[in-house]
């Protein structure tokens, strides 16, 4: 974790006690990544976005500072993953975004899905759209560089 650490934030003096998520809490957003997926599935990603705001926090987690703050939310971000490639590997950025959205407003933090548009027709990227997650402006599940290659559309919630 350390190392992992040193990457995110650049500093390998501090290492940042990154808080434990409980069994409890991890089998409860196993489940709440299963429904997320069905509604993505059977409804849509508007009806996705929507629910986001009804999402109730469990826990409050105290936070000595954003970076601290950040790399829960990074933890959070690997734990869903996991649980996304298992449901559905091929699951497309949106249908991502909006679960692991979900998971970290479950667990208290105020995470954003954004929506964005390729800039450039040169672009990197090889699709027109894509989405990601922020946690105070800085993407969770994405490379910092899409704030820059796509436009915004569209914040949730």
């Amino acid at each position: 974790m350390k190392y992992y650490q040193f990457l995110i934030t650049g500093d390998d003096k501090i290492h940042y006690p990154v808080p434990r998520i409980g069994i409890v809490t991890k089998a409860r957003m196993i489940f709440l990544v299963i429904k997320f997926m069905s509604i993505f599935k059977n409804k849509g990603g508007n009806e996705c976005l929507k629910r986001l705001k009804k999402i109730q926090p469990t826990k409050n987690y105290n936070f000595s500072d954003k970076t601290e703050k950040y790399l829960f939310a990074r933890k959070v971000n690997s734990f869903v993953q996991k649980w996304v490639n298992v449901k559905h590997k091929q699951a497309i950025c949106l249908e991502r975004a909006a679960v692991i959205c979900a998971a970290l407003r479950f667990v208290g933090l105020p995470a954003q899905v954004v929506i964005g548009r390729r800039r450039t027709i040169m672009s990197v990227i090889d699709y027109e759209f894509h989405a990601w997650v922020e946690l105070d402006n800085v993407p969770v599940n994405d490379k910092i560089a899409y704030q820059q290659l796509c436009m915004e559309i569209h914040r949730a919630p």
